[in-house]
């Protein structure tokens, strides 16, 4: 048993080292695949609030990816968030639709719809760059208008920055106005 112990002893004294690397947290995470939106109209009205009279119909929201020119709803009726998307009150009190994309996919553009009602139709673009071996969002296109930047967020002078300004909004964040 006295020789276990040397052994154990020694095995960790010499494992040790004062030039190891930090290990990056950031690469055992899994890559991002999300955004968070708040939808307004034109004078600041919630969209998403189902009190207001002028709110989407929220069952009624449907999302799509188009893939190779082809539209494909996405529909999963076993997740608990079958069309990619839910909706929940943030700190500040706004309803946030909150999209989850779905998927492994490993094209560094994809392209999403949400089908708010039969009339209104918007357009999500995500941009990927390859990080840590995973893809991770860096750009968010709303109806071809840059709505979030990953090199923005990072910036320690931007007020939208959740890492360095304490933004309760979240990651991937950003503000619709429907007129």
């Amino acid at each position: 048993m006295r020789n276990f112990g040397v052994i154990f002893l020694s095995i960790i004294i010499f494992s040790c080292s004062k030039n190891d690397e930090a290990i990056d947290t950031a690469a055992a995470l899994p890559g991002d695949n999300s955004f968070n939106l708040v939808l307004k109209d034109s004078i600041g009205n919630d969209l998403l609030d189902p009190d207001h009279p002028n709110t989407y119909n929220l069952g009624s929201i449907k999302t799509f990816e188009i893939i190779d020119g082809d539209v494909i709803e996405i529909y999963n009726p076993r997740m608990d968030a079958p069309r990619g998307y839910f909706i929940f009150e943030n700190y500040l009190d706004e309803n946030v639709f909150g999209f989850s994309v779905p998927g492994n996919e490993t094209s560094l553009y994809r392209t999403f719809l949400l089908e708010w009602n039969n009339q209104d139709t918007d357009t999500i673009v995500m941009e990927y760059e390859t990080i840590y071996n995973r893809n991770d969002v860096v750009k968010i296109y709303y109806n071809n208008e840059k709505k979030w930047d990953l090199d923005d967020a990072q910036d320690e002078d931007n007020p939208n920055n959740p890492i360095y300004n304490n933004n309760i909004r979240g990651v991937n964040f950003f503000e619709v106005i429907k007129d």
